[in-house]
């Protein structure tokens, strides 16, 4: 990954990203890099791999708010306002981590250009969330998997596309229970609306 193709550090020069004390650590699918309750005073991007920001209820019902892939960034809003996150944040698969401290995107020659860069980001992160409400606020499973699946092949450009989850974030990512979800599919492929195998799709 070169981080000059990422949004946050567009403009910046070699010398300007070098000088940001970047640490890197490994995580292993299924491990928390952050969780709800804690705080951070970094930036966090995601190397290898990729991320799911998770929200688990009382009850222990699990929402998958965000899918975070290589090149994305997670954290920075926490970081920047101190607040302890709401939220977790888990390795979806074998993945490494770069972090940085706030602190040291905040201040320094290039710190104008970088909050620039991280407006941008913000608002490109508020359409990913409201993607997510568009996509659960039907009623029915069909009709969370037609919203969602659309979005897609639309980002895809093309009807046969892969989506990121399995069955199972899939369903948390709509806030549906995954045998329903997986029943839903079921129907929905012998009404001859779609095809699947795994991850990949294909909209009839």
């Amino acid at each position: 990954m070169n981080l000059f193709t990422l949004p946050i550090f567009k403009g910046l020069s070699e010398a300007e990203i070098s000088s940001i004390p970047f640490t890197s650590r490994s995580v292993s699918e299924g491990s928390a890099i952050l969780r709800a309750g804690e705080t951070t005073d970094s930036l966090l991007i995601v190397k290898k791999g990729s991320v799911n920001i998770e929200f688990v209820d009382l009850w222990g019902n699990n929402s998958i708010i965000e899918y975070v892939g290589v090149g994305g960034v997670f954290g920075l809003t926490y970081a920047i306002l101190g607040k302890p996150l709401l939220v977790d944040a888990v390795a979806a698969e074998d993945s490494e981590i770069l972090s940085a401290p706030s602190s040291s995107l905040l201040k320094g020659p290039a710190a104008e250009r970088i909050i620039k860069n991280i407006l941008i980001l913000f608002s490109s992160k508020n359409i990913s969330l409201s993607e997510r409400i568009l996509c659960t606020s039907p009623k029915t499973i069909r009709g969370r998997l037609s919203i969602y699946l659309s979005g897609a092949a639309q980002k895809a450009g093309s009807k046969t596309f892969e989506i990121p989850f399995d069955r199972q974030e899939l369903a948390d990512y709509l806030s549906v229970d995954r045998s329903a979800l997986s029943a839903e599919l079921s129907k929905m492929k012998k009404d001859g609306l779609i095809d699947f195998r795994k991850n990949r799709f294909t909209l009839s």
